[in-house]
C-alpha cells in the first residue's frame, strides 16, 4: 500500500529520508512537466525540477498542513522556474547597451 502525500510529509518532517524519496518518486512527473512547460527546454526543466526538490526538502518544516501539499509544491516549482526566467542584471545591462547602439 502506498502512503498518502500527507503521511509522507508528516514522516519527512520527522526526518524520514525514505519519505522524501517516496515524495520525489510520486511527484517527479508533475514537477518535471510544470518545469518543462515553464522553461521550454528539457535540460532547464531537469535543473528546475532538481532545484525544486531541494527547496522542498529545505523548507518542509514551514509547510502547514492546512494547505494542500500538491498546491504548495506547485508554488515552489513555479517560483524556482520563474526565477530562472528572470533576466540577470548583466543581461539587462547588455540588452540596454545593444539597444543604444542600434
Amino acid at each position: 500500500m502506498q502512503a498518502s502525500d500527507e503521511e509522507l510529509v508528516a514522516n519527512l518532517k520527522k526526518g524520514d529520508r525514505k519519505a522524501f524519496e517516496s515524495l520525489v518518486n510520486h511527484c517527479q512527473k508533475m514537477v518535471f512537466n510544470l518545469a518543462y512547460r515553464t522553461l521550454g527546454k528539457k535540460e532547464d526543466a531537469e535543473d528546475g525540477a532538481q532545484e525544486s526538490f531541494i527547496r522542498l526538502y529545505r523548507s518542509i518544516a514551514r509547510f502547514r498542513e492546512r494547505a494542500k501539499f500538491s498546491t504548495w509544491l506547485y508554488r515552489i516549482v513555479s517560483s524556482v522556474c520563474l526565477s530562472k526566467l528572470r533576466p540577470t542584471c548583466a543581461r539587462r545591462a547588455l540588452w540596454s547597451l545593444m539597444q543604444k547602439l542600434r
